[in-house]
């Protein structure tokens, strides 16, 4: 008999300051692969869909370096490029250690804290 299965899985994205000490370091030393990894090195480790953090670098500064057109911090495409850049982030991420997802920061928390004093 043939079988098929379907995985699908499922990530949640927690706020920096709430995660675990293990789960906050599982994410920070899959982050330094991509800082300490040649792409080249990290291809043959992890697969094809590894980049190192130069290629995220070097496309944040192609699209956000021309003080007279920078695609991704002025006007709507702010949010949408950012969070595509995330997105493929985490996925990089996920080569090195498939358990990661990129945590969100709460900037509120701090906004909250300077009203307060």
């Amino acid at each position: 008999a043939e079988y098929t299965n379907v995985v699908r899985s499922r990530f949640v994205r927690r706020e920096i300051r709430s995660l675990s000490d293990p789960d906050r370091n599982t994410f920070f030393d899959a982050a330094e692969v991509l800082f300490n990894t040649s792409c080249d090195e990290g291809k043959a480790i992890y697969g094809d869909f590894f980049e190192c953090i130069d290629v995220f670098t070097r496309l944040h500064n192609t699209l956000a370096g021309d003080p007279y057109c920078d695609h991704m911090h002025d006007g709507y495409g702010f949010l949408i490029s950012h969070a595509a850049l995330t997105l493929w982030f985490e996925r990089v991420l996920q080569t090195v250690e498939p358990s990661v997802t990129v945590p969100y920061w709460d900037y509120t928390i701090e906004g909250e804290q300077v009203i307060q004093a």
